[in-house]
């Protein structure tokens, strides 16, 4: 087994306080070329337990939330972390099936 196929506890790793605080498009790429389609919706979240870290947990479809003018505290359905690879360094790579607002404070 490959580390980048390891699946993380995501409550664990992530905490249970995350709050979003900007929503944005995951496009399509075809041939290194961004293409207009769009895939599904990251939702940048901070991590309130990790010392405010942030990471984007990526949801396939339309978007779930419209963007905070402020801060979404959510709770995630289907949360899943993974370690990843990228430019050399390993990061830790989120996604989720659904989320739902907690406390909207915008």
């Amino acid at each position: 087994m490959k580390i980048t196929e390891a699946l993380l506890d995501a409550k664990r790793t992530l905490g249970t306080k995350l709050w979003v605080v900007n929503v944005t498009p995951i496009y399509e790429y075809r041939d290194h070329r961004r293409t207009e389609n769009v895939l599904g919706y990251r939702y940048e979240t901070v991590l309130a337990e990790r010392k405010m870290d942030k990471i984007g947990v990526d949801i396939d479809g339309p978007a779930l939330l419209d963007p905070p003018n402020g801060y979404y505290e959510v709770a995630f359905e289907g949360l899943e972390a993974r370690i990843a690879w990228k430019n050399g360094d390993y990061y830790i790579a989120a996604k989720a099936t659904g989320v739902k607002v907690l406390k909207d404070n915008t």
